[in-house]
């Protein structure tokens, strides 16, 4: 069983209902399979103070003269079943993942969008706009996909432990952050940072309070709730402080890729070798040296735009006075 099916209360809807009946000032009592230990819940860490104020100063950009309901609206309208298709189908036409990644749509999908495996979940009805959903398949599909895509071609696949591999997760979901923004008009990167305040948030305060302070930037109550309770899950008791800390990983995975970013020339083929940690790009490169990684075609067809594009993120969410 994965840390999150782990960390997933056995009565999570029952307690999501208490919270909303109770005008959303209870603290939910979650209930688990299994013990969820400490060494589970911070796995991953916890928020540092350096990243804290960078992203507490990207959040008050971000929201100084917008409401968030302003700010998706920037990235086109909403789309119907049929276009969001019509979307994915030309998007992994364009990648060479036609026979690889299949769509599948329910109502029953607790996120808006999430891959696994071969397939790219999404959830009904749509929610998605334009280029949120364009972003949505850069990030999925352009990066988790083809990463295990390529992944799975190598002579280490099945064999990282073993091996002495790092966990990949902040370089995959910082290389992901990236993509993601890629394809948006506003590329303000506020998700990423209101994951990262709200860890820090959750550490301190409860549920209620922790509510309290996303729904400040989430009107949507249904949205607010999610983003709590991805931070707090893992505690019984809510109101006490504490929580999961693996959504901080989106914003300190951006900053960690930029730096490899910087440092390597904009060497974005290499973070293709497979699902590894930048630390073990060479150690990928020895052992298969002569791999050439299938490459998202956001890349390959204007590798100076995205170039380009990357350095504008970078400079829209301060990453220069890391």
């Amino acid at each position: 069983m994965s840390i999150i099916q782990d960390l997933t209360p056995i009565n999570l809807q029952e307690e999501k209902q208490k919270f909303f009946d109770n005008d959303c000032k209870y603290n939910p009592q979650f209930k688990y399979k299994t013990l969820a230990t400490v060494g589970k819940i911070y796995k991953y860490g916890k928020p540092k103070p350096e990243y804290l104020e960078l992203a507490k100063k990207i959040l008050k950009t971000a929201f100084e003269n917008n409401t968030e309901e302003e700010i998706r609206k920037i990235e086109g309208e909403v789309l119907t079943k049929q276009e969001a298709t019509e979307m994915f189908d030309d998007f992994v036409k364009n990648n060479d993942l036609k026979n690889t990644i299949t769509l599948k749509w329910s109502k029953n999908f607790a996120g808006r969008a999430s891959f696994y495996k071969n397939t790219l979940k999404l959830q009904l009805p749509v929610k998605h706009r334009k280029n949120e959903f364009l972003g949505t398949l850069y990030h999925e599909l352009g990066t988790h996909a083809l990463r295990r895509v390529n992944h799975l071609q190598q002579p280490f696949f099945g064999k990282k432990t073993e091996l002495g591999f790092k966990d990949y997760l902040l370089t995959e979901e910082g290389l992901a952050s990236f993509h993601g923004l890629l394809a948006k008009n506003f590329k303000i990167d506020y998700t990423g940072a209101l994951n990262y305040v709200t860890c820090q948030q959750a550490q301190e305060k409860s549920f209620v309070e922790t509510f309290a302070f996303v729904n400040q930037y989430l009107h949507d109550k249904k949205r607010a709730w999610s983003y709590t309770y991805r931070h707090k899950r893992g505690l019984y008791d809510t109101q006490e402080g504490g929580g999961f800390t693996k959504d901080m990983l989106y914003f300190a995975g951006l900053i960690k890729v930029w730096e490899y970013f910087k440092k390597s020339n904009f060497d974005v083929a290499s973070l293709y070798w497979g699902k590894i940690a930048i630390e073990d790009i060479e150690k990928a490169k020895k052992i298969n040296p002569d791999y050439q990684p299938h490459l998202p075609s956001f890349y390959t067809q204007k590798p100076d735009l995205y170039q380009q594009q990357i350095i504008e993120i970078a400079e829209l969410n301060f990453l220069y006075n890391i």
